[in-house]
């Protein structure tokens, strides 16, 4: 089986400005334009026990997590989505971060939910290269998860 690049897996992320958006609603802000990097993290916390009959070997358990994504990208100055994030957003607090978040996986598997956008990085950078900047996308509590189709099915 072919292996794709991760462009070519169809990942949607959007943010929305009204924390309790739906799913359906029309004023989702796709962000793409200018992201060249990616990364997911789950950002668990567990916990290790161990026991007299495990030999000093320890078992672990997750106790929790926050599910958030991490954007490094390009300035694009027509994108809306980066707009709201470095033209509003990077100059807020508390509550005024919240927004709704969506993320479609290549299966169609939607996670939606209230989060905030954290570690806003303004553009900056040497003279000759694009303006870096980056921003992260986290969850408030568990998403809500709606499967997409079975892959290979």
């Amino acid at each position: 089986m072919a292996k794709n690049f991760l462009l070519q897996h169809n990942f949607g992320f959007d943010i929305n400005k009204k924390v309790d958006a739906t799913d359906s609603a029309s004023d989702w802000l796709k962000l793409g334009s200018g992201v060249k990097d990616m990364e997911i993290d789950n950002n668990e916390e567990t916990d290790e026990f161990y026991y007299y009959d495990g030999g000093g070997n320890a078992e672990s358990a997750v106790t929790g997590q926050q599910k958030s994504f991490e954007f490094e990208c390009d300035r694009d100055y027509n994108d809306p989505a980066q707009n709201y994030i470095f033209n509003t957003l990077a100059h807020t607090i508390g509550p005024e971060r919240d927004v709704a978040i969506r993320v479609t996986y290549p299966d169609g598997t939607k996670l939606t939910g209230p989060g905030t956008v954290t570690d806003i990085k303004e553009p900056s950078g040497e003279a000759n290269k694009r303006g870096e900047c980056g921003f992260t996308l986290k969850f408030a509590g568990k998403p809500t998860i709606t499967p997409g189709k079975a892959v290979g099915v």
